[in-house]
């Protein structure tokens, strides 16, 4: 069957389910809404993407030149981390009606660093982290690149390896030649299958217009997403076991799709008992949750996590990892952190080590007390974004089992018109594929906003929340209700576990 025809048949199935199918099949023979003739200008998105810059607290917009030429966004200048270079990116990528980043940022960091003292303290950081010290890897660094090398368990594995190493500061680049481990032969079929459940179970996508292909280990992904962003996560998920390459170059982003396709279809609801395999699957991809294999039980699409891990980043994980299956409810997480015996002392030197390490936090002075692995973070950074990344490197650290974070920040709240700030939040509810903003109604009264209306997972109404914030809102009294949607019929498929490291 071609692509196009599996593509149809897909959501004739669905459309049969559905007191919506004219719209699935219009969608489907590639005819698309009235929104989707109306072009998105390459200044308006230039726009979007500056303000967006200017907003976020970890970017120097002043060192940032944006252009736009048929969508696909250019970025030049100089930033002083390669965390700033790889935000500036992102913000870009979840802009709507962007088609792809060229991002040509230099980053010239405040210090100069021998390599071999970099090599060093990159592969410190890697032994540091739970998931990332179980490998042997090999760190060199080459004028501020730093090259990994070895074997990890999956893809996952290795992804991971490469952002713990870019938050090392005076890395300006990370060339990763990292493996994962051979799970065995496996067919073209079964990957097929396995990739098409991953969509599937995944709330961030919207797989019903996406179409998987396997040729001799190669997956390809065709069809249509809403954002670039969206595509991006769509080509991660098809790094399963036993693919050698994933090609998404016939992904079309179409911003009308980001609200107009979500919401056509309604499928019948999943049992709670394929709710619980959904997370524990989804738990097989995540190296910080794998090797724990916390215990899942579902009541009417409320999850309950229970069971022991080694680290407090690990039950945080697992908590995420559980709210982005699809037909997810509710998440209460009582996974218990049982560290191995480490001292106070030692938590608390291994943790100052690591914000001294850090690109972001190192010039700040953070107090760190320790009390049978509590940890109490103190002192005064500058945006609350720091105070955040603070308390996800302590959660790193072996034998933490909880954080107060008591960081203050020096942002200041800066008067505006209520008319002004809902006008600037209706602006980024619009510019973003994660929002559905005809769903979000706004008021703002004193600098206060209220949201309130109707979206369909908690990340929607996380993300509008955290729009409201970024366009001025003094404070914001999120009154979203998250609406349970019914969805599925679901692929299974069985994912071959990886062999314990070493054996």
């Amino acid at each position: 069957m071609s692509r196009q025809l599996h593509r149809v048949g897909r959501l004739l199935n669905a459309a049969a389910r559905s007191p919506f199918a004219a719209v699935v099949l219009v969608l489907a023979l590639g005819a698309a809404p009235l929104a989707a003739q109306q072009v998105i200008e390459d200044a308006d998105i230039t726009r979007a993407v500056e303000d967006e810059l200017w907003i976020d607290q970890m970017v120097d917009a002043n060192g940032i030149d944006v252009s736009t030429s048929e969508g696909i966004v250019v970025l030049d200048g100089s930033v002083g981390t390669i965390l700033a270079k790889d935000r500036a990116a992102r913000i870009a990528e979840s802009t709507v009606g962007v088609r792809a980043v060229v991002n040509r940022i230099e980053v010239e960091p405040g210090i100069q660093r021998d390599d071999a003292g970099l090599a060093k303290a990159v592969a410190q950081s890697l032994r540091d982290d739970p998931a990332t010290a179980p490998y042997d890897l090999e760190v060199s660094a080459d004028n501020g690149v730093v090259t990994l090398t070895g074997t990890v368990a999956s893809w996952q594995a290795r992804d991971l390896a490469d952002t713990v190493a870019r938050g090392v500061r005076g890395v300006t680049g990370v060339v990763n030649l990292l493996r994962a481990a051979d799970t065995g032969e496996r067919t073209d079929a079964e990957i097929e299958a396995e990739v098409e459940a991953r969509l599937a179970n995944d709330v961030r996508v919207d797989d019903y217009l996406i179409v998987v292909d396997v040729d001799d280990g190669k997956v390809h992904l065709s069809g249509t997403v809403g954002s670039l962003a969206e595509k991006n996560r769509a080509i991660s998920m098809g790094w399963v076991a036993g693919v050698d390459a994933v090609d998404g170059d016939a992904l079309e982003i179409e911003w009308w799709a980001r609200d107009s396709m979500r919401r056509t279809t309604s499928f019948a609801d999943r049992g709670d008992e394929e709710l619980e395999q959904a997370v524990k699957d989804a738990f097989l991809y995540d190296p910080r949750v794998l090797s724990f294999r916390p215990e899942v039980s579902v009541s009417d699409g409320v999850v309950t996590l229970s069971g022991t891990v080694r680290d407090l980043a690990a039950k945080r994980a697992a908590e995420a990892d559980a709210r982005n299956v699809t037909g997810v409810w509710r998440v209460r997480n009582h996974i218990k952190v049982r560290p191995l015996d480490v001292d106070d002392e030692s938590i608390e030197a291994r943790l100052a080590d690591v914000f001294f390490e850090d690109p972001i936090l190192t010039r700040w002075d953070i107090t760190i007390d320790s009390m049978l692995g509590v940890v109490t973070l103190t002192g005064t950074v500058n945006t609350p974004y720091e105070q955040n990344r603070a308390e996800k490197l302590a959660e790193r650290i072996d034998g933490v089992v909880e954080v107060i974070n008591r960081l203050d920040h020096r942002y200041r709240w800066t008067p505006r018109p209520d008319w002004e700030i809902r006008a600037d939040i209706k602006d980024q509810l619009w510019w973003s594929p994660f929002v559905d903003a005809s769903e979000v109604m706004v008021e703002v009264d004193a600098g206060v906003a209220t949201l309130s209306g109707e979206v369909e997972t908690w990340g929607e109404r996380q993300a509008a929340e955290q729009k409201a914030f970024e366009a001025g809102a003094r404070a914001v009294r999120n009154d979203l209700t998250v609406v349970r949607r019914l969805y599925g019929p679901y692929p299974t498929y069985d994912v071959p576990l990886p062999p314990p490291f070493g054996s």
